[in-house]
């Protein structure tokens, strides 16, 4: 290794000395004299070119809500010299001004296309030639009436993962949403709605930003809200549940042995020290018709606090009393 890098050395050294470096670095001066030359002519003929432009809006009263976002950017296709499209969006963004005062009219921002086209010209100057535009106009209606809060009704589908449940309604934050918009419009607005939400094999709770669903001609503030779906495992648990009956004829009685069943059944883990007995139990007089001494007996849950509930007491013996 040494060996060669000696070699290296050496040759580099014979080169230095022969006067041949001295003819290579001469050529790559005038080399690089040659490209900056060529460049400059080159940058001084018509180019097309697209360019984002940012829009900026200014002088916008604090009283004043636009129903819908002016752009913000748009894009344009301009023709000009090199070294001038270089010079106005080569370093920076590009931009043009709106001053709302001298534009807004009639509860709306209007920005023709005479005066878009104006604006562009006053950007990139007057010897720039705009081929194109992403945007012809702006057209921006605003309010500037007072607001008026109304309450967010959260549009959802789901269902839960095995061993778990959906434990209650979704929930929403904020549960209110600012509404901006014409006196007659707000005055019929009761209520807004998030767009549809849909959610499959949960298994724990979920947390999910979603966008209100637009009302014509108002702006609500926030556009869009936090949704929360209570997602809970379920237990199992025992509970001691008195038997009813039904469909018994006035004036008869039914005695049952006994009275009070066992049911099982599975309830959200929230729930599982509630002292309330989530599940039914009963008996239907007109089972005791039945050749047999014993009456079946029903167990149900209620809807919402317990899940499939059952019993290992099938039937129970019973006396007549008339």
């Amino acid at each position: 290794m040494k060996k060669r890098f000696d070699r290296i050395i050496a040759a580099w050294r014979t080169f230095r000395e022969s006067g041949r470096l001295h003819n290579v670095l001469v050529f790559l001066g005038f080399l690089g004299i040659a490209t900056v030359f060529w460049f400059f002519m080159a940058m001084n003929d018509n180019v097309q070119r697209g360019v984002g432009v940012n829009i900026n809006i200014v002088g916008v009263p604090d009283s004043v809500k636009f129903v819908s976002d002016p752009p913000k950017r748009m894009h344009v296709v301009v023709r000009d010299k090199g070294t001038t499209l270089i010079r106005t969006g080569g370093f920076r963004t590009p931009g043009l001004t709106v001053n709302f005062k001298d534009f807004a009219r009639d509860g709306a921002l209007v920005f023709n296309h005479a005066d878009l086209m104006a604006a562009l010209k006053s950007t990139f100057g007057g010897t720039a030639l705009i081929l194109s535009t992403s945007i012809d106009s702006i057209r921006a209606p605003y309010v500037s009436s007072r607001g008026r809060a109304v309450p967010v009704d959260v549009v959802f589908t789901g269902t839960p993962a095995a061993g778990s449940v959906i434990a209650g309604e979704p929930t929403c934050t904020p549960t209110r949403v600012m509404a901006y918009g014409p006196k007659n419009v707000l005055d019929t607005l009761r209520r807004v709605f998030t767009q549809h939400l849909e959610r499959r094999n949960l298994h724990e709770p979920t947390e999910v930003t979603v966008k209100l669903h637009p009302v014509a001609g108002v702006r609500l503030e926030p556009q869009s809200v936090t949704v929360r779906i209570p997602v809970e495992p379920l237990v199992a648990k025992e509970f001691t549940v008195p038997v009813s009956i039904i469909n018994l004829p006035e004036g008869n009685e039914l005695l049952l042995f006994p009275s009070t069943v066992r049911v099982t059944a599975f309830v959200p883990m929230s729930r599982f020290s509630d002292t309330a007995v989530p599940v039914e139990a009963w008996v239907d007089y007109r089972d005791v018709a039945l050749p047999t001494d014993k009456v079946p007996v029903n167990v149900r849950s209620v809807s919402g606090l317990s899940y499939q509930a059952s019993t290992p007491t099938d039937s129970l013996e019973y006396a007549v009393v008339r």
